[in-house]
């Protein structure tokens, strides 16, 4: 399985959690829904698939066997802030 466009913009706190995303998408089926992994409950046009890892917001989709992160956020409260601004998916 691939991790096509992914995008580490949040500095060192991505930096520290890139290898758990990577294991979490990687080593486990990526369309399997967990408490932390699952599907949106509302449609995006950003993606399908959310991941919580602590206070990090991984969203993604998968496409014939491919993960395509495409966001990856921090979650502050109840705002989701993405390159240090508020993003609503």
């Amino acid at each position: 399985m691939c991790l096509c466009g992914t995008r580490l913009s949040i500095g060192n706190l991505i930096s520290k959690s890139s290898l758990d995303i990577r294991v979490h998408l990687r080593e486990n089926d990526p369309t399997e829904e967990t408490r932390n992994k699952f599907r949106l409950r509302r449609p995006s046009t950003h993606a399908e698939y959310e991941l919580r890892l602590g206070e990090i917001r991984v969203y993604y989709r998968v496409r014939n066997d491919v993960v395509e992160v495409l966001l990856i956020g921090e979650k502050r409260g109840d705002r989701l802030m993405i390159g240090g601004k508020e993003f609503e998916l």
